[in-house]
Formats: structure tokens, sequence, C-alpha cells
């Protein structure tokens, strides 16, 4: 299965502050989630896991929204 990392949400404060989250957009396929890991916190993500489907077209299996803040910039 292919991931496709659509957003990231990075904590930009220094160390021993109360966190301030900023949203990045990454828009990255990977060709696994393993591949992925290794350059981002898939805990902090909103990805998809899709695969090709039987007439060319990409078909979405699990969608995950994990990366979420509200309207002041904390952490849903």
């Amino acid at each position: 299965m292919k991931i496709f990392i659509e957003s990231e949400l990075k904590n930009v404060a220094r160390r021993f502050n109360r966190a301030i989250w900023r949203k990045y957009e990454v828009n990255r396929y990977y060709s696994s989630a393993k591949e992925a890991k290794k350059f981002h916190n898939l805990k902090n993500c909103n990805y998809y896991y899709y695969k090709e489907g039987e007439d060319g077209n990409d078909v979405i299996i699990s969608n995950y929204y994990n990366g979420m803040m509200d309207a002041y910039g904390n952490r849903m």
C-alpha cells in the first residue's frame, strides 16, 4: 500500500515553553509507511493509504486526520 502525506503539524516553540503548533503542507507520496516514518512523525500528520485500482485510478483505502488545530493554534 502506498501512502500520501497531505500535511504535518510541527511544534515551533522552544524547549520548556508552551507548545506552538504550525501546519506545514507536505503533499508527498511514499511507497510504504515505513519509508514515510523516516522523514515524518505520522502521529502529527494527515495522510491517506491508497492502492491502484483495476481501471488505473487510485483508490483511497483509509484516511487519518491526526494533525488538527483549533483557531487559536492549540492542538485538538
